[in-house]
């Protein structure tokens, strides 16, 4: 295994195959790793993983990608023979030498046990160099005519395009059509559509298999960029929207090696019989929307199928309702959306932001400063945490902030309900002195926004917890007594620990008597 895990929609796919084994042909590991493109040593790891799962494959596929990497990669091997790698560094030399004349594996195995400092056994030897023939070996393909039934469809764009008109400007604006085929019945679907886009192209298969009133065990697919991202005639890398389009309708996908034509000749057939069918037909006509060129399309196509077939006697529709109808699975209960995946960290305000509608949406408060995993369809955002869900949103709406008041800190109702009355009762439960400065602050400046004294509120809620209840009730007092009902004022009270309060106003002290003091009668004498 590599240090980076495989992606969990390839092996969905390598799941899928596992459970083909139940009925029909069993596809080796081998196989399977041909077909969803990943290395028979990698298949051979996961399928030993899944099997020692004790959740069924069938619950498994159920899984989101996250939780099923969290069950399956739990961690990277880390083990590495190094007896192995120093075989595996010259195999390519005694796969060389066992081409020369008279060669026998048993004169390179001595030779190799001279220069290894740890040299595996003879049947060791053996085995390595028998795996690695086999890993270069071609496989033998014989393809046959016969089709199961149900098993298998076939997509393509046609290469030609049609075209509407833009009733504004008048000109015309070409368009895609897209063709899918049932191989065993060849019966035909298609549509036009705006582009080859992934989101046109998944758009064109849901509708195929709706039409269909069903699903096919495989999908064949050209190498376009909308189904597979890198072409390579052994290993494809396919498009991960694709995937989990295939993953959610229950499909295996078998893209077509790259310049082979005849790995889906029955669709590239129906192409070129529908530019007689289709195209020609409407040579003349005029179309001024996509749904207006799609209903003249499912016009002639309807025929085209009820047309006969000179070789069977029969129509497509009839071949469809004998052969692939009875053999398709069930369409899943919701139809397929497009999921987008993205990492975020959560922010102080335990919300992160969805840059793909500039919104933001909440997270639970213990997760603030973690990174997420977020998967968002265009109807649903979940997000992850090591593997387990954490928060799931609707993305209908236009509110900016998409919250909800268990992910938010226990303090956070209070602060968003915070009101004149709310700050004036709780200082009332303190104290009455407390709840009528709370009060007069409150109403000192009827023209300024209350807001402006929520700050010198929670102060003075906070002095109430921290000091000595009978200073407190000093200084609150006070405020009262000397209409000083501010924050600042009982603050510097409480701080100085009512020092200035403690000489009365009705007390007089007397003058000190010494011969400075001259009184006021000397002044008079002096002056007058």
């Amino acid at each position: 295994m590599s240090a980076n895990n495989t992606d969990m929609s390839k092996i969905k796919q390598v799941m899928r195959m596992m459970l083909q084994r139940n009925g029909g042909r069993h596809p080796s590991n081998r196989e399977i790793g041909r077909t969803v493109g990943l290395y028979k040593g990698t298949v051979n790891d996961y399928v030993r993983r899944i099997e020692a799962d004790p959740i069924p494959i069938e619950e498994l596929l159920e899984l989101e990608d996250p939780v099923l990497e969290r069950r399956l990669c739990a961690g990277n091997a880390a083990y590495s023979d190094e007896r192995l790698d120093y075989l595996l560094e010259r195999m390519g030399h005694y796969h060389k030498e066992m081409q020369r004349p008279h060669m026998t594996l048993l004169l390179l195995y001595e030779e190799y046990r001279k220069q290894a400092p740890r040299p595996y056994s003879y049947s060791q030897f053996c085995f390595h160099y028998s795996q690695h023939t086999k890993a270069f070996t071609p496989p033998a393909m014989v393809l046959t005519e016969h089709r199961e039934g149900g098993r298998e469809m076939m997509v393509d764009f046609a290469g030609d395009k049609l075209h509407i008109v833009d009733m504004r400007t008048g000109m015309k604006r070409p368009v895609e059509l897209f063709v899918a085929t049932l191989p065993a019945s060849d019966y035909p679907f298609a549509m036009a559509v705006e582009s080859q886009s992934v989101e046109d192209f998944i758009h064109g298969c849901r509708a195929a298999l709706e039409a269909w009133g069903g699903v096919t065990a495989t999908i064949t697919t050209d190498n376009l960029k909308a189904a597979v991202i890198r072409s390579d005639r052994y290993q494809p890398e396919v498009n991960k929207v694709f995937e989990d389009f295939c993953n959610h309708y229950g499909m295996v996908h078998t893209p077509a090696r790259a310049y082979k034509p005849r790995d889906k000749a029955l669709v590239e057939n129906h192409v070129r019989i529908l530019y007689n069918r289709i195209y020609a037909a409407l040579r003349d006509r005029v179309f001024f929307s996509l749904d207006e060129l799609n209903e003249a399309i499912a016009d002639l196509l309807e025929r085209h199928r009820q047309k006969r077939m000179r070789q069977y006697n029969v129509t497509r529709q009839e071949r469809f309702l004998a052969i692939d109808k009875p053999s398709l699975k069930p369409l899943p209960p919701l139809p397929f959306e497009i999921k987008c995946y993205a990492e975020y960290t959560v922010q102080l305000n335990s919300h992160i932001q969805l840059g793909q509608d500039k919104r933001y949406y909440s997270m639970p408060c213990h997760l603030i400063g973690k990174k997420v995993r977020v998967i968002y369809t265009p109807s649903v955002l979940t997000a992850y945490y090591s593997g387990e869900p954490v928060a799931t949103h609707s993305r209908k709406g236009t509110e900016r902030y998409v919250t909800q008041p268990d992910h938010l800190p226990s303090y956070y109702g209070d602060y968003q309900k915070r009101s004149p009355e709310r700050y004036t009762a709780s200082a009332y439960g303190r104290s009455q002195s407390l709840g009528q400065v709370m009060e007069r602050m409150f109403s000192s400046n009827p023209l300024a926004p209350p807001e402006t004294f929520y700050k010198s509120a929670d102060g003075l809620l906070h002095l109430a917890k921290t000091t000595d209840k009978d200073l407190m009730e000093q200084a609150c007092n006070a405020a009262l007594t000397y209409g000083q009902c501010s924050y600042a004022f009982v603050k510097r009270i409480v701080s100085t620990k009512a020092e200035g309060l403690k000489a009365t106003h009705d007390e007089e002290t007397p003058a000190p008597s010494h011969s400075n003091i001259r009184g006021k009668e000397y002044y008079t004498e002096k002056f007058y």
